[in-house]
């Protein structure tokens, strides 16, 4: 049988959208879910913490629904981060000798000794100091590295062109942008002076946002969501790509024999 016109005309067009190509616009999508849940369950605390609690109560009611707002905007900040997790890989190319790459390029820790390898241009001979394969030079992008019980770490991201043999100066003048721990109790940023940061708890997990559009450089507790500081990129301190950094500790102390390890 013919099927009537009007079927034809209005049918509904198909598409053929892949799966990858939905997941790329998932970003925008998952935003505005975001804000809109974000709504709902704020107008939901706040109202029913008046509706059912004492009037005497109504301050610690606030004083929660304060606390319960915070907590879930941390969490969907979290969540957003996610979108832009990157697989980095570290490049052995680029590390101190006395530092051993293993597991496939996630994970390295300081032999304390000089290794034998080739001295290439790329290589840090002073600091202990490992960049990752891939630098980037536009867009978000977000890591984990697993600190574990380590008592000394720098992390964050250093300049395409940074000097790469002697010592330097760890500053964002100089092409790092870099927090650290010392001693296993002391959290700098390293600016120009260094910045002591109160942490209140020892993070064991560390996420890094690099937001190049924002000029921004973001460190996280990435168990509790909580931040711990927030770097400035200018302009003028970009030479090049930004690639991410890690140390395991200090070239003139005593070795931490505890590693690093990426999070995929």
């Amino acid at each position: 049988m013919r099927r009537k016109v009007s079927e034809i005309l209005f049918q509904p067009k198909r598409t053929n959208i892949s799966l990858v190509q939905s997941f790329i616009y998932l970003p925008v999508k998952v935003e505005q879910y975001m804000c809109c849940f974000c709504f709902f369950v704020f107008f939901y605390i706040f109202f029913f913490s008046f509706l059912f609690l004492p009037s005497e109560g109504t301050n610690i009611s606030i004083s929660k629904v304060d606390k319960e707002i915070e907590s879930l905007r941390r969490r969907i900040e979290y969540q957003e981060k996610l979108f832009f997790l990157e697989r980095l890989i570290l490049d052995a190319d680029t590390a101190h000798p006395r530092l051993e790459v293993f597991d496939g390029g996630k994970s390295v820790k300081d032999t304390g000794s000089i290794r034998d390898v080739a001295m290439n241009s790329t290589r840090f001979d002073s600091h202990i100091f490992i960049l990752a394969t891939e630098g980037f030079i536009a867009g978000k992008h977000y890591w984990e590295v697993d600190v574990g019980k380590k008592n000394n770490w720098k992390l964050g991201v250093a300049s395409e062109a940074v000097t790469r043999k002697g010592s330097v100066i760890l500053c964002p003048r100089n092409g790092f942008w870099v927090m650290a721990l010392s001693d296993g109790i002391e959290y700098w940023a390293c600016t120009d002076p260094w910045t002591q940061l109160n942490v209140r708890s020892k993070p064991q997990k560390i996420g890094i946002l690099l937001d190049i559009s924002a000029g921004q450089l973001t460190f996280y507790d990435a168990q509790s969501e909580m931040t711990l500081y927030t770097f400035s990129i200018a302009e003028s301190d970009k030479k090049g790509k930004l690639f991410p950094l890690f140390s395991v500790g200090s070239s003139v102390g005593k070795k931490d024999p505890e590693p690093l390890k990426l999070c995929q």
